[in-house]
């Protein structure tokens, strides 16, 4: 795709100063490479949101032997203190790889609208894009598939801080992360229904004719559910 865009280039004369904005090749494959990097995070964010849950529910098995102890309120509050402790590597992790999400989705939506734009005035023919933008589609729905994950582990985070102020940095910090992933995804849901607002524009699920769904699309697919599920 970005050697055919580069052979389409117009003939203007480039600008040799070094502080000039960046040309379209360079929003290409900065857009391609931030696309990549999506995946990536998604999936290790997935990953994270298992172990958070994973250690949470050992902090409450821990209360459930405590309280068959007798063990009171008091006991319930050292583990509190230690879920907090065992919390803080995977939520600064998850703090920090929301924030990139977020950056990088900025970096990708400046490649998708200088390749729709060049659609849709005739500068770029859609078969040229259609791989690149079969990938966005497919990432698109699979996001919208885990939304309603994504918002119930919002909610379910925001009840750590009712167990203990010591939880409530991580609680914030949790909330806060997944909102940044949820914001994300709003702008690759956008980038789908853009595309799928292209003349000629067919896909998998989108009307009758829609081109069957290759192998690539397949494999896309399941790289992004697996990414946003912590599942393979």
């Amino acid at each position: 795709m970005l050697a055919d865009a580069t052979a389409k280039s117009t003939d203007s004369e480039p600008d040799t100063d070094g502080d000039a904005e960046p040309g379209f090749v360079d929003i290409l494959a900065e857009g391609e490479e931030a696309m990549e990097r999506l995946t990536e995070i998604l999936r290790r964010y997935g990953e994270l949101m298992a172990e958070v849950n994973a250690i949470t529910q050992t902090s409450t098995d821990e209360v459930t032997a405590s309280d068959s102890r007798g063990g009171g309120f008091g006991a319930r509050l050292t583990v509190a203190k230690r879920l907090a402790e065992n919390l803080k590597p995977p939520v600064s992790e998850m703090d920090a790889l929301s924030d990139e999400y977020l950056r990088q989705t900025y970096t990708v939506d400046a490649a998708v609208d200088y390749l729709i734009g060049s659609v849709e005035s005739g500068q770029e023919q859609l078969e040229d894009m259609r791989a690149y933008f079969g990938a966005i589609v497919e990432a698109a729905y699979t996001v919208e598939e885990c939304a309603p994950v994504h918002a119930s582990y919002v909610h379910s985070v925001r009840g750590l801080a009712k167990i203990s102020r010591s939880l409530i940095p991580a609680s914030k910090t949790l909330a806060r992360s997944t909102n940044r992933v949820v914001s994300g995804s709003d702008t690759i849901i956008r980038w789908r229904e853009r595309i799928k607002a292209l003349p000629g524009w067919f896909h998998r699920g989108d009307g009758e004719g829609a081109d069957p769904l290759d192998l690539s699309s397949n494999e896309t697919r399941r790289l992004w559910r697996g990414a946003v599920s912590g599942r393979p």
